[in-house]
């Protein structure tokens, strides 16, 4: 498959994956939690660390592969929070195998996001991990932002909602799931 080789290329030519097996079977182990919880089958998706200090993650969903970087990896505080972004990966593959295509416009973009990260909470509640943690890693993102470029809040020309509106619409969601904040 076309995609998939290139993925592996694109993966490559950054430097790889991270070859640590306790890494690997944590980052699957959850991530398969998530998918089941998604109703997908434990091996339909891929989950993988890509050994870059650099934080994201990001989905290739026409192949089903999540992949997290190993700098995000090592922010993570708990498992919480790691199941929380790879439910939000694995919430872009579920929509966009129920639409059949991903968003075209930025503001398509942005409500897609804003729904994967509802999709998120509930995956993540269903796979038995608590959704309040995916609240906290937008905080911390937020703050990273702050120390990197002096503001809080860019969302001009960004696919993705501020993490203050996500931070934001996330504790709505999470107070209907019935947590407390």
């Amino acid at each position: 498959h076309q995609i998939r080789k290139r993925f592996f290329d694109e993966v490559y030519r950054s430097g790889g994956f991270v070859e640590d097996e306790e890494v690997e079977d944590r980052v699957t182990g959850i991530g398969q939690r998530v998918a089941l919880a998604a109703g997908r089958s434990i091996d339909a998706i891929e989950f993988c660390v890509v050994n870059d200090q650099y934080i994201y993650a990001y989905v290739y969903p026409l192949i089903n592969i999540v992949a997290i970087s190993k700098g995000m990896y090592e922010d993570f505080r708990n498992d919480n929070e790691l199941a929380s972004v790879l439910a939000h990966e694995v919430a872009h593959i579920y929509m966009d195998g129920k639409s059949g295509h991903p968003p075209t416009t930025l503001e398509e973009s942005r409500t897609h996001e804003s729904n994967a990260d509802k999709l998120a909470l509930e995956f993540v509640r269903r796979a038995g991990f608590d959704p309040r943690a995916f609240a906290q890693c937008f905080w911390r993102y937020m703050g990273y932002r702050f120390q990197t470029e002096g503001k809080i809040y860019n969302e001009q020309g960004s696919t993705h909602p501020s993490n203050l509106k996500r931070i934001a619409m996330i504790n709505v969601a999470i107070g209907k799931l019935g947590y407390s904040r």
